[in-house]
């Protein structure tokens, strides 16, 4: 149960991680040789099919050294749609043997049924040379620099991070010949459960990782939970590194962990691959395992074949989409932006409007104001002269027509008269300072003058001091020489 939890949070963690760019291979992008699973996917609108055929001996110690000798077949079905990222999976692995037991009943039985069969979905959900604009980083990689080997082939910790992909999907059991990927299903120890009856479908999940820590070496693991919800769930963990000896060539070497309740064992695969062009490749395999419950031997010879109908636009498509929403998001908030400035800019309109109309109105009822007083005579009487105050008679007038106003307007022009003063305060002051540095700069241009009149004097002093000392210097030197 708490492997079950541990796996669902893993999985859970991963679902929230973000999206990544797609990634093409020219050449096959095939999981044979080898069991492991690689994080990426063949690409959209490609079909391709990975076959094998399987050799194998057991030999069950438990069961008094009952065997079985099999020959089976290999097949998985991938292909890509929607995206680059995302392809469908099906796996199949069938198997015809002769069991034959020295265990209950003895005798020789021979056996077909499907070991392995299973259908499922696997999208590549990080690719660290297309995450967060590290393709240029990966590019420069690729480059060779033809004046150092050392540049050309020093390990970069960076080259660690795997593209990692998850697989999700279920396996279909059509028969109990092999049990939970048990080969000796048909015998039934008494006292331990009964593990002959698998469930037509069981959910099966995974967690591919692919590091390329060296132009020529992969490092690929999975980590999967097969036969989830039922009485005997399986966790497996495999680890694959290849090794690219040329552009046709390579080797591998794998270790693959299976722990379940029916079966539990260490198998180790070695092998190699050729590819004899860009959709066929070649390959063989040959593995076994280090216990005797059961000892396994067993080999492989497959093919990978790829019908490819990928295009560059099927690698851009998703882009152009992703392009078209941000450009589509843009426009709509340029949108939103040039609807509050137009909305602003009006505001502003308005409220100037208002302004002068409010100003028009006040100046009118200014002016009429001022007519009717002067129609009434009392114009000319305060237009003669100024009253005690120097105040004339017009701006009483008009001083009388601003208590007369109903609107408070008076404060917003006293703030105005209060910043004119203040400004031309400042300017004063301003004039003041520059007049002030103007005659500082006078001043010390002639204490300058001075100091260098001084000097001048203090020289010329010098100099007639020397010449006096001298002159009598040699008066004493004729006088003694008189002497």
């Amino acid at each position: 149960m708490q492997k079950i939890r541990l796996f669902g949070f893993i999985i859970t963690l991963i679902s929230l991680c973000p999206d990544v760019s797609a990634q093409y291979t020219e050449t096959i992008n095939s999981n044979r040789p080898g069991e492991s699973m690689g994080a990426f996917s063949v690409g959209q609108h490609v079909f391709q099919v990975e076959f094998g055929n399987r050799f194998e001996y057991m030999k069950h110690e438990s069961f008094s050294d009952s065997k079985v000798i099999g020959y089976g077949i290999d097949l998985s079905v991938r292909y890509g749609f929607f995206r680059d990222q995302l392809e469908a999976v099906w796996d199949l692995s069938y198997q015809f043997d002769q069991l034959q037991s020295r265990f209950g009943i003895p005798g020789n039985f021979n056996r077909n049924g499907a070991y392995r069969n299973s259908i499922g979905a696997k999208y590549l959900f990080y690719d660290p040379f297309k995450y967060k604009g590290e393709e240029k980083e990966a590019e420069r990689d690729r480059k060779i620099d033809t004046r150092s080997w050392k540049a050309n082939n020093k390990f970069r910790w960076r080259k660690l991070i795997p593209a990692i992909a998850v697989y999700g999907g279920f396996n279909v059991n059509f028969g109990d010949t092999y049990a939970y990927g048990n080969y000796f299903a048909d015998f039934q120890v008494i006292g331990l459960p009964d593990s002959s009856d698998e469930p037509t479908f069981s959910p099966r999940v995974a967690l591919a990782t692919q590091s390329h820590p060296h132009r020529d070496w992969v490092i690929t693991t999975n980590i999967s939970y097969n036969r989830i919800a039922t009485d005997f769930p399986e966790l497996g963990f495999i680890a694959t590194v290849t090794h690219n000896y040329n552009d046709d060539w390579s080797f591998f070497l794998e270790s693959q962990t299976i722990d379940s309740d029916v079966y539990a064992d260490q198998l180790f695969r070695g092998g190699a691959a050729y590819l004899f062009s860009k959709d066929l490749q070649f390959e063989a395999t040959l593995g076994g395992n280090i216990k005797s419950t059961p000892s396994r031997i067993f080999g492989n010879i497959g093919v990978s074949y790829r019908i490819g109908n990928h295009t560059d636009d099927d690698a851009m498509s998703f882009e152009r989409y992703k392009k078209k929403l941000k450009k589509d998001a843009y426009a709509k908030e340029t949108k939103k932006r040039n609807s509050i400035k137009k909305e602003r800019k009006l505001e502003r309109r308005e409220k100037k409007r208002k302004k002068k109309n409010k100003k028009d109105r006040e100046q009118r009822a200014l002016d009429e104001f001022v007519e009717d007083v002067d129609n009434s005579g009392d114009g000319q009487q305060t237009d003669e002269g100024v009253d005690q105050e120097g105040t004339s008679g017009r701006s009483k007038v008009r001083n009388n027509f601003r208590e007369t106003i109903e609107e408070d307007d008076g404060s917003w022009r006293d703030r105005v008269n209060e910043e004119i003063k203040e400004e031309m305060r400042l300017e004063e002051e301003e004039k003041e300072l520059r007049r002030m540095e103007k005659e500082l700069r006078k001043e010390e241009k002639e204490l300058r003058k001075i100091e260098k009149k001084l000097k001048k004097e203090e020289k010329k002093k010098e100099k007639k001091k020397k010449k006096n000392k001298k002159r009598e210097q040699d008066v004493l030197d004729d006088f003694n020489e008189n002497r």
